[in-house]
């Protein structure tokens, strides 16, 4: 997930300015190459002549610093304006202040907001029960359409790679978050039953159907002894009008969330869309 420091937003700025340069150097470049050495008013001026001759001899090494400049300009602003990011990041930290019924000596990872982003055709993502990549789980759903995380509120629980599959087929799409995604519309599920090793197949069962999930997953979970949110909500965010990704709240208390997490802050996350345009 995204990371937001002093130094990233420098970075951010640097490649900006290497953009800038780039295109700069190969302008001037240009310009230096269509000079006629024959041109009247250089005849008598032999240091511009000579400095000319050399710009022109260097001219595919300014083109390939130009051209480079510009590469590093491009790849340093995808991950977007560090600015804008650590503006969404506030709100998320905001939102999970206010938005859980929770209790003051439960932990922050406790009570989470995570924002999730729409990626179409991913190659490297990685579903609950892919072991690792180049598995045939991986290879199953290689280059299918997922909801990865790309920020989350708090400073704990931030290595988190849970992704969910969103295919084409809104039946196929996994999670509340998924759901969420598919019917473009807020999914809330409260009350959601105690996941433990020892727990009855009708609450197991329940789990998954509630949340829209595979029972094997409820399985994996146990084993690895994870800790299950029982309840969680799930919101689309829009720019521009188009479905962008979801953010999803959950919490460890059975009713940590409920309507009021979402009715009363549809500004919030109409703010982050809007942040996300700019970004």
């Amino acid at each position: 997930m995204k990371k937001y420091s002093s130094k990233r937003n420098l970075l951010y700025k640097a490649t900006k300015l290497s953009e800038t340069a780039g295109y700069i150097a190969i302008a001037t470049t240009s310009s230096i190459y269509a000079i006629n050495l024959s041109q009247p008013f250089l005849s008598n001026r032999p240091i511009a002549t000579h400095v000319i001759e050399k710009a022109q001899e260097f001219g595919i090494i300014a083109y390939a610093l130009g051209l480079l400049l510009i590469t590093l300009g491009v790849i340093g602003r995808l991950h977007g304006d560090p600015w804008i990011w650590g503006k969404i990041k506030f709100i998320l930290d905001e939102y999970q202040d206010r938005a859980f019924n929770n209790d003051e000596n439960d932990s922050q990872d406790h009570h989470r907001v995570t924002l999730f982003k729409f990626k179409e055709k991913c190659w490297f993502c990685k579903r609950w029960n892919c072991i690792s990549f180049f598995s045939k789980e991986w290879a199953h759903h290689f280059r299918s359409d997922f909801l990865v995380p790309v920020l989350r509120s708090g400073h704990q629980s931030q290595k988190t790679k849970t992704s969910f599959l969103v295919p084409d087929s809104s039946d196929e799409c996994e999670g509340v978050a998924g759901k969420a995604w598919a019917n473009v519309n807020s999914v809330i599920v409260p009350n959601l039953p105690l996941v433990k090793k020892r727990m009855k197949k009708n609450d197991k069962a329940d789990y998954a159907n509630n949340t829209y999930s595979d029972q094997k997953m409820i399985d994996h979970y146990i084993n690895i002894d994870r800790k299950m949110p029982r309840s969680i909500a799930a919101i689309p965010v829009m720019v521009k009008n188009e479905p962008w990704g979801v953010l999803v709240l959950d919490s460890r208390r059975p009713d940590g969330v409920d309507e009021n997490s979402v009715l009363n802050f549809t500004l919030t996350v109409s703010l982050i869309g809007h942040l996300l345009e700019k970004s």
